[in-house]
């Protein structure tokens, strides 16, 4: 399973991860060492579907599916 992450969400620059299926969504966070003090602004998505931080102890995606890690846009500057 192929684990993409990023510590910029609208940024080219990555980590790709190739696990086994089967994990959860916070074993493959644990897995490819995301820090946990991240993970209030971490945005996750498995084949680019939002799934919700409620789910990650439990969400099992599928053999073949790309998991995408990401820390979340944040507002800042003047604007």
């Amino acid at each position: 399973m192929e684990i993409v992450t990023r510590e910029r969400f609208a940024t080219s620059n990555q980590e790709v991860h190739h696990l086994p299926h089967g994990q959860t969504i916070e074993e493959m966070m644990k897995a490819v060492g995301w820090k946990t003090d991240l993970r209030p602004w971490t945005y996750v998505s498995v084949d680019g579907q939002p799934v919700p931080a409620e789910l990650w102890k439990v969400a099992r995606p599928k053999e073949g599916r790309r998991v995408l890690i990401a820390l979340r846009p944040a507002g800042g500057g003047g604007g």
